[in-house]
């Protein structure tokens, strides 16, 4: 459910400014909660209350190349499994979605998608058959429906066994030099075994797997291969994933997602000049001969290429490798 009018937490920044899109949202918010929306179904932002020519403007600021920090936490687990970790604002909630399995440790077998306070956000497919509102999680960047420290959503994964994680945004912070990003600063409790049957199957495994005389421990302990050891947590093999890929018994099941600044500082310098309704139709006209038509660019980066900023990335659409030149004035 989206917030009230009153609500003190304004989203109104993650749409840049996009007029329309906002407009699309008041009209749905209307149509949700036509007592609290009276007159013109366009007057307002459904989520702080503004008129939407006051909302649009909150967010005429250039983009910041910032990290955005986060802590994931297993929802209702026997035990406490949880990561801190850091990644660029502008990745793609699918790159959100790769983050969170190689710092939790779970295998990208099953189907996933997020939750903010409402809104669906997944991959194309699963997306178009839910046919529910929201986004296309390689279209949208985490700073767009993340944009204020302080707000949470949630992370399902594998639609069987159930799993929810709840992620909050504790903080903005600059890029660290000679960093690489995604970056897990923390964390604690092992990474539930895949397919182990949801919050009630794991409690049922680790009873079996805490007693040799449970009638189901040499059951358990074959198809683990060794005991379990619920407590541990290794930051620095997080981080080797995430630098190196993921692999398990020799099949890569992430790959290697950890880079620098995607941005070189002549670059990020003459990016920051642009306001952000500008970056935003940049980014949104882009070519993609893959697809031959134009599209957006996600998870993107810039350099100075004989004075012109050069911008590199994916089309958002089929992931193909794209660019857009924007020549010096």
């Amino acid at each position: 459910m989206l917030p009230s009018k009153n609500s003190p937490t304004c989203h109104c920044r993650a749409w840049q400014a996009n007029l329309p899109k906002l407009e699309q949202l008041v009209i749905l918010n209307w149509n949700r909660h036509g007592s609290g929306y009276t007159g013109d179904p366009f007057a307002y932002c459904p989520w702080c209350g503004r008129p939407l020519q006051d909302a649009a403007s909150v967010t005429d600021k250039p983009q910041t190349d910032e990290i955005f920090q986060f802590k994931v936490t297993l929802r209702d687990s026997p035990y406490p499994v949880w990561r801190r970790f850091q990644i660029f604002g502008h990745d793609s909630f699918y790159y959100l979605h790769l983050t969170l399995q190689s710092v939790m440790g779970w295998l990208h077998s099953h189907l996933h998608l997020f939750e903010i306070d409402g809104w669906v956000i997944a991959d194309e497919t699963h997306f178009n058959e839910l046919g529910d509102s929201g986004y296309i999680e390689t279209r949208v960047m985490v700073a767009e429906l993340l944009p204020t420290v302080g707000m949470r959503c949630s992370y399902q994964y594998d639609f069987g066994d159930n799993w929810w994680h709840d992620l909050v945004l504790e903080a903005t912070v600059p890029v660290a030099v000679r960093r690489s990003y995604p970056f897990c600063l923390d964390g604690a409790g092992t990474c539930p075994p895949e397919d182990v049957g949801g919050i009630y199957g794991l409690q049922n495994f680790l009873d079996a797997m805490g007693d040799p005389y449970h009638d189901e421990y040499e059951e358990y302990l074959e198809w683990w291969g060794k005991p379990f050891d619920r407590a541990a947590f290794d930051v620095y093999e997080v981080n080797r994933r995430l630098q190196q890929g993921y692999d398990w018994h020799g099949y890569e099941v992430i790959p290697a997602l950890a880079y620098k600044r995607r941005f070189t500082k002549p670059a990020h310098t003459k990016w920051l000049t642009l306001p952000a309704g500008k970056q935003k139709a940049i980014l949104e006209s882009c070519w993609c001969g893959d697809c031959q038509r134009q599209t957006r660019m996600v998870d993107y980066r810039g350099r100075i290429r004989r004075g012109a900023l050069l911008l590199d990335g994916l089309c958002a659409s089929c992931g193909s490798e794209i660019s857009r030149v924007l020549e010096a004035n």
